[in-house]
Order: C-alpha cells, then structure tokens, then sequence
C-alpha cells in the first residue's frame, strides 16, 4: 500500500462526516468547511489533535510521531502531530480524533 492509498482510505473512513478534499503547502488535504486537520504530508499523516489532547500525548512518546514543522524552520505546530507511514492502520482513527477536535 502506498501513502496515497492509506490517504485515501482515511478519506474513505469519514465519508459520514462533512468534510472535503483539497490541497495546502502543497500536499493533500481533508478540511472541515475552512478548517485543515488532516495532511498527507511526506508520506506521512499530520493531524490536528491539540497539544493536551489524550492522543497526542500517546504520540508522543512514539518513535514513529513527532510534532509537525511543515516551515523546517524549527517552529512546530503545536497542536500538530506527524504520524509516519508504518502506522498507516491508525491514520483513519487518527484523523477522525482530529475532525472531532475541530473548535
């Protein structure tokens, strides 16, 4: 399975819910009327969770997610996890958790 692929099967995941498709810094993109909380970015996920949320402090602690710095210019995201691709079964969990979070 490529990166593309588990993408699309996050987009698949939350069919049910009101969001679209589109792109930002280049990447694909789910959004919720004007509001980004999911990126394929890199072959990698980045969702907004929020920075106290239970998930991203599981994160965290995981080799395989790091705060998400889309400028490389040492400025995180804060709210923002990036998720590798070798925990693709988790992205549409993920990205649901994140959707949910939107203010």
């Amino acid at each position: 399975m490529t990166a593309d692929q588990a993408f699309d099967l996050v987009t698949a995941s939350l069919s049910d819910m009101s969001i679209r498709e589109g792109r930002m810094f280049g990447c694909r993109t789910l959004l919720s009327g004007r509001k980004m909380f999911a990126v394929l970015y890199d072959r990698r996920l980045a969702v907004r969770l929020g920075r106290g949320s239970q998930r991203m402090h599981e994160l965290a602690s995981s080799p395989a997610a790091e705060e998400w710095d889309p400028t490389r210019r040492h400025q995180p995201f804060r709210d923002w996890a990036l998720v590798s691709f070798e925990l693709h079964d988790e992205w549409p969990d993920l990205a649901r958790v994140a959707y949910e979070a939107l203010p």
